[in-house]
């Protein structure tokens, strides 16, 4: 199976890719402040769960507050993959909000 990826560009929703076809996959987004361990999902507005179509996840979300991030990916559709997905997780790059 081909590894999961992200797409995320700057000005366009965040996406994951998974190479699992047609299938829908449940897949939930958490926002960390860098350097955080865990996730601080009340500064993410818009909703972060969706289902994958042809393999792609689209999400509209925001961050209003100051401050530089990361987002990770999480799913409980594929369990050969540990309980939440591949680990180790999938984070996007650290962006920042001003």
């Amino acid at each position: 199976m081909a590894s999961p990826k992200w797409v995320l560009d700057a000005g366009r929703p965040a996406r994951h890719q998974h190479a699992r076809g047609a299938r829908g996959i449940f897949i939930y987004l958490g926002l960390f402040l860098e350097g955080a361990d865990a996730p601080d999902n009340k500064r993410l507005s818009g909703d972060r769960f969706a289902n994958t179509d042809n393999g792609v996840a689209t999400f509209t979300v925001s961050v209003d507050k100051k401050g530089r991030y990361r987002l990770r990916t999480l799913t409980d559709d594929l369990p050969e993959l540990d309980p939440h997905g591949p680990e180790p997780y999938l984070f996007s790059r650290v962006f920042e909000v001003k």
